[in-house]
């Protein structure tokens, strides 16, 4: 399914006109109720949705959860809509994406999910309007969830929305840490899907854009909220999900989740805290552990790449330039400033995602996977 997207200040004006070329009578609007209205969307969809028969579903959990996705999917099928307006940050998003993708199959969602069952795909059309800077959901095929304290990312393409409204505007408001952490979220996924095992040349093109964009801007973004610089960012973490759409998130993210999940760390915040360090161990791929088919050299020029792109000449310049980044946006560069400690160690390293894992340009073993947390400790 191919999408249609408008990217640009004011973009939500082409809600009237979608809406239209739908012949929607009945709107579910997904929505974190607060967020909502202080970011300005809520008086800029009224006049709009105003004319419609509109019910609005606003119990979203962070991160999204299996009673969410099961309370979203009750009022879906008794409201029974002719299309899912998605308007938040990523857990608003994936949420919206799995209720309308969910609520039209024959079984509950756990079933599918835990046994890898074919599903059948959504009818009903979903537009995704994102207020925040940094995961791209609004342009990915996937969405995540957790269950009882475990992610996972369900993928298939009819999950993937209709239509994105990417509205700069919106993101204005965004509170300095949620700026922070989004943004490095974009610029992580950026760098994971260069070099991701499954990148390509499109991938590559909308990852080297959407990279060199967020060096360039997050600063400014998040300390000084100027507004060509949140621009600049809504763009990139467009760009980003358009390329891990493709190549999918390599190692940091693999790190990332239960971090997110048993610890409170925030997602993006999260994945910056080990970017670096992975960069730094890619580098030292070899032909013993090289994963990606194209070979080793292919693999060591690509890395060399995002070290250019950061602006670099190593990958321990690169490392620290990363690191740097994140502190000077106000986020914990350490694990034992989240409150992790030696000890749970263990506990991250047997809890990674290995389907994000597998990704990696270079196999990373528990031994390596200890050494990049104790790194970062």
């Amino acid at each position: 399914m191919s999408q249609v997207e408008y990217v640009e200040i004011d973009a939500v004006n082409h809600l009237f006109g979608i809406l239209k070329e739908i012949g929607a009578k009945n709107v579910l609007l997904v929505t974190e109720r607060k967020a909502f209205e202080l970011c300005g969307a809520k008086e800029a969809l009224e006049s709009v949705l105003k004319s419609y028969n509109t019910r609005e579903f606003t119990d979203i959990s962070e991160p999204p959860d299996y009673t969410s996705l099961m309370d979203g999917i009750e009022v879906f099928r008794e409201f029974k809509p002719d299309v899912v307006i998605a308007v938040g940050g990523g857990s608003v998003i994936d949420t919206a994406k799995l209720v309308n993708y969910f609520s039209v199959q024959e079984h509950p969602p756990i079933d599918y999910i835990m046994e890898n069952r074919m599903t059948l795909p959504g009818s009903t059309p979903l537009i995704a309007i994102p207020t925040t800077s940094g995961t791209g959901s609004e342009s990915t095929r996937f969405a995540v969830l957790y269950i009882d304290g475990k992610k996972y990312s369900i993928d298939d393409q009819a999950i993937l929305p209709k239509f994105c409204i990417v509205d700069p505007s919106f993101s204005f408001s965004m509170p300095k840490r949620v700026a922070a952490s989004s943004g490095m979220d974009a610029l992580c996924q950026a760098i994971e899907s260069y070099w991701s095992v499954n990148s390509s040349e499109e991938s590559k093109s909308y990852a080297r854009e959407a990279l060199i964009l967020a060096v360039k801007n997050i600063e400014c973004a998040v300390n000084t909220k100027e507004r060509a610089c949140i621009e600049a960012m809504s763009l990139a973490a467009h760009l980003a999900g358009k390329a891990i759409n493709i190549s999918r998130t390599t190692a940091p993210h693999a790190l990332s989740y239960a971090m997110t999940s048993l610890y409170g760390v925030p997602h993006g915040e999260a994945v910056s805290l080990t970017i670096g360090e992975v960069l730094a161990a890619n580098r030292l791929v070899s032909d013993c552990d090289v994963s990606d088919p194209r070979g080793l050299a292919y693999v060591r020029e690509t890395i060399s790449e995002v070290i250019n792109l950061l602006g670099c000449s190593s990958p321990e310049q690169a490392r620290d330039k990363l690191k740097e980044i994140s502190a000077v946006v106000g986020l914990r560069t350490r694990l034992s400033q989240c409150g992790i400690t030696k000890e749970d160690i263990e506990i991250l390293s047997s809890s990674v995602n290995l389907k994000r894992l597998e990704n990696n340009p270079r196999k990373l073993d528990k031994g390596i996977i200890e050494g990049i947390l104790s790194n970062v400790l």
